[in-house]
């Protein structure tokens, strides 16, 4: 019997017998029966898929801009973020 075959028998099995029904259906194929269990486990809980949220890591601060530099990182007047891609402006058009 393939793995398909025994997942769509058990599926049409009550939740609480599927783990009997597996058991005397792989007749001790263990690597079996815990697929086919893991398939009716993501069928059953599918919010489960992408597992819990990853730990959050501690967020790490970049040290202090000295003053002397600080005007180096500042824009031209009149650009901003977002304004300019690469050497392209929004609004600029090529004379011809």
């Amino acid at each position: 019997m393939t793995e398909e075959t025994l997942f769509h028998l058990a599926l049409q099995q009550p939740a609480a017998e599927r783990a009997a029904f597996l058991e005397k259906m792989c007749g001790g194929d263990d690597a079996l029966r815990q697929r086919v269990a893991s398939l009716l486990h993501a069928t059953d809980h599918p919010d489960d898929f992408l597992g819990p949220p990853p730990l959050a890591e501690p967020t790490v601060q970049a040290p202090p801009v000295p003053p002397s530099c600080a005007a180096n990182l500042q824009p031209p007047h009149g650009e901003g973020i977002g304004s300019r891609v690469g050497p392209y402006k929004p609004g600029f058009r090529k004379q011809r």
